[in-house]
């Protein structure tokens, strides 16, 4: 049975035939093959000890911390294969394992007509107030996580919102302290702190990687907001590896809306450093390719920095570029 309403997108949920939870990353994906990782696994013995239901059937969530490292450990016990077009071994789930597909936008519109719950129509008045604050079109905002399963937990839940379109993206993070607060004070040294831990970074560079987009307070409940990329077919572009994590030194022009999507891409200008383990020293790198999105606000400012990350041929563009967050190269920090 085809149970797609549209090509599969990054942070669609797509529902397996025993009811375990998996998010969609990346929006290009072959024939008969969705890229997922599991988020939460279908618990039928946890009654009563979980905090959401699908269905009646209680879940636990494996994925607890958003990290490269935390999904791929998560992700361990699906199916996974070397991906040309991204250049690495990801999991994937099979058309024919997959039970329902569930798209924000059209989860979106359902809570707009008739929230079910307080936080769905809390859900409701945050797209709206995006959509005014931003100009963002209510036809490319959606809602993601567990409102668009349906599995919420009305005391406890975010509110996560997904937003299409690359120039989207880019009005969205200009606009949202309109309707939003920025976490401050002991709320954002937590989240500082968090992100240095996740991430193996400093301090000073994890306080960088705050923008209110990923992180803010919507009438006290948190928000987030992510921008998938924009379609393209499948093939168009692909990834090959050098096998070096390498460090570049790099100039980013500020504003390039690609580097706040996932996964992202920003146009550079650079060279790699001299550097242990990196065999390719003066190369000469043409972009960065986001597969942590924790490191896209910093690299959306632009500006002068030091990357370190995977070094890749992009084709058939022709160029070099750093990926920043492949499992190859997971320690961040420079």
């Amino acid at each position: 049975m085809h149970v797609f309403s549209r090509p599969p997108m990054d942070h669609d949920i797509v529902v397996d035939r025993d009811l375990n939870i998996y998010v969609v990353f990346g929006s290009k994906h072959p024939l008969g093959f969705v890229f997922s990782y599991i988020k939460y696994r279908a618990c039928p013995g946890c009654g009563g000890t979980s905090l959401w239901y699908f269905r009646g059937v209680p879940l636990v969530r494996v994925v607890e911390r958003y990290s490269v490292g935390d999904v791929l450990r998560a992700s361990s016990v699906q199916d996974r294969a070397y991906d040309p077009v991204y250049g690495a071994e990801v999991p994937y789930l099979r058309y024919s394992r997959i039970y329902m597909h569930l798209a924000p936008e059209a989860r979106a519109r359902e809570i707009l007509d008739r929230p079910a719950d307080d936080l769905e129509a809390l859900a409701s008045e945050a797209i709206m107030d995006l959509k005014s604050s931003s100009g963002v079109p209510l036809s490319s905002i959606g809602v993601g996580g567990s409102i668009l399963g349906g599995f919420h937990n009305v005391v406890f839940s975010d509110i996560d919102l997904v937003v299409y379109g690359c120039d989207n993206a880019s009005r969205v993070y200009g606009s949202i302290e309109s309707f939003a607060e920025p976490l401050r004070g002991g709320d954002l040294e937590r989240w500082v702190r968090n992100q240095a831990s996740l991430h193996g970074v400093s301090v000073d560079l994890a306080r960088a990687m705050y923008a209110p987009y990923r992180r803010s307070l919507y009438r006290g409940r948190a928000l987030t907001v992510v921008f998938p990329e924009d379609p393209s077919r499948y093939g168009d572009r692909y990834i090959r590896s050098l096998g070096s994590c390498c460090i570049a030194r790099l100039e980013v022009p500020p504003n390039q809306c690609g580097a706040l999507q996932y996964p992202g891409l920003a146009w550079v200008e650079g060279s790699v450093i001299p550097s242990r383990g990196c065999r390719f020293a003066g190369v000469e790198v043409g972009c960065v390719i986001i597969y942590e999105g924790a490191f896209s606000p910093l690299i959306y400012r632009g500006g002068s920095m030091l990357l370190r990350g995977l070094l890749v041929g992009l084709y058939p563009d022709g160029v070099y570029c750093l990926v920043v967050g492949a499992r190859e190269c997971l320690s961040l920090g420079v």
